[in-house]
């Protein structure tokens, strides 16, 4: 544990936010297939890659591990336990209700692997590289940055000179921080497969950024040859351009001479236990907090599970007014009663009382541009989405904006600057971490 001095903050990016410190969190607690409930509805769409085409019948028993559902593009799915497929329906999935699901009926909790080939960590032939490739084109696992199949990312790394292997361990926010109860329980999965892609990649370094207060387990990290970097939790440093600014900042990484490249450390676990246990990514650990909930924790459940479900089990409150997924600031609201867990989910906020924003108007006080953690004008661009002229906030870098949501968590007047920078990113059709609705 550290102290943030000045030293260490002035090294980090510039805005954003110190937000309280929550209590650690509570143990991980692991619920298999079936427990909640015994049916599943897995996602036929992943982001905005198309809809997978089922290869199973209707009412077929599978097997776990059996493949259920694949698309061109490169997505596939696959059963968590033997289970009889039942029909496709419709459900909130992401920021998107209605979209298409495949139903399970589990009949067994028995998590079952995938037949992986050997491979050595001392250095990558090329005919491994290859066979590396081929297993995690076919994995299912996928970036929950940008919902794309970690094996396309992989294909695009591999032709650039990735210098750094960097995993983000830092929370999205102070209680949403399944990333470090990841790292804590799992440790040496993590460490291994930042060294399994520090080779692959052949990067000279791999780097784990990671709360000042958490105790790492340095072991693990030195036995893998992972450096350790300690780093404030200031808001939203959990975003990967962020804290690339901060370990080039710090001097731990230098972007003049290569490329840093970020994993999310749920992906990297699911790497590991892919190449070296030739297990399939079933499951996801979801935060479950908010004061709409009695037992708030992080729980390790299929993908497919009701959100409903998870919440239940959570005893959430007779009368609750909002669920969020993703984040408080930066998240989204969801229909609990259709919503399911998706390969991407990272946290559920259920609130009894929801704030009631007052929106007001602009004071001209320049807290959002104070505050932006990328060096953008936010009203400036809320106002030129209001009338609609789009090219001019393009002209003026609203491309740079990662929806944070800090400049609407400090503006004083409530106005909802990162819904409008978001429906201009829409309108472009630059990327967006959701698209407008």
């Amino acid at each position: 544990m550290g102290l943030l001095t000045y030293r260490k903050i002035e090294k980090d990016f510039p805005g954003g936010l110190y937000l309280p410190l929550l209590d650690q969190p509570v143990p991980l607690k692991i619920i298999n297939p079936g427990i909640l409930s015994s049916l599943l509805a897995l996602p036929l769409r992943i982001g905005d890659g198309s809809i997978m085409r089922p290869v199973v019948a209707q009412d077929e028993i599978v097997k776990a591990g059996q493949l259920l559902a694949q698309s061109g593009d490169g997505y596939y799915i696959y059963s968590p336990c033997d289970a009889q497929v039942k029909s496709q329906s419709e459900a909130f999935v992401e920021y998107r209700p209605g979209q298409p699901v495949l139903q399970l009926q589990c009949i067994s909790e028995e998590i079952q692997g995938c037949t992986c080939p050997e491979f050595s960590l001392e250095r990558f032939s090329q005919k491994q590289n290859e066979m590396m490739l081929n297993v995690v084109d076919r994995s299912g696992i996928v970036n929950p940055t940008d919902g794309q199949p970690l094996s396309r990312l992989l294909r695009k790394l591999k032709n650039q000179n990735v210098t750094h292997v960097i995993a983000n361990a830092t929370g999205l926010e102070p209680d949403l921080v399944a990333s470090l109860v990841v790292l804590d329980k799992f440790p040496e999965q993590v460490f291994t497969a930042q060294a399994i892609l520090r080779q692959w990649l052949n990067a000279s370094e791999a780097i784990m950024a990671y709360p000042y207060h958490f105790e790492i387990d340095r072991n693990a990290a030195e036995t893998w040859n992972v450096k350790c970097v300690p780093v404030s939790e200031k808001y939203p440093q959990g975003r990967d351009a962020l804290i690339l600014k901060t370990l080039h900042n710090s001097g731990n990484i230098n972007n003049k001479i290569g490329i840093g490249a970020v994993f999310d450390i749920q992906m990297l676990r699911q790497l590991e236990r892919l190449i070296l246990a030739g297990q399939l990514p079933y499951d996801r650990i979801v935060t479950v907090c908010g004061d709409g909930v009695k037992k708030p924790g992080h729980y390790q459940v299929p993908v497919g599970t009701g959100v409903k479900d998870l919440i239940n089990y959570a005893q959430v409150e007779k009368n609750i007014s909002c669920v969020a997924a993703q984040s408080t600031l930066a998240g989204y609201a969801i229909d609990p009663e259709t919503a399911v867990i998706t390969t991407r989910s990272q946290a559920i906020i259920v609130l009894a009382d929801k704030p009631v924003r007052q929106v007001g108007t602009c004071i001209r006080c320049g807290r959002c541009i104070e505050n932006c953690p990328v060096g953008i004008d936010p009203m400036r661009i809320h106002s030129l989405a209001e009338n609609e002229k789009y090219d001019q906030a393009v002209k003026i870098g609203v491309a740079k904006c990662i929806e944070c949501g800090t400049c609407s968590y400090v503006c004083p007047a409530s106005l909802p600057l990162d819904e409008r920078i978001r429906l201009v990113k829409c309108k472009k059709n630059i990327q967006s971490s959701r698209c407008c609705q």
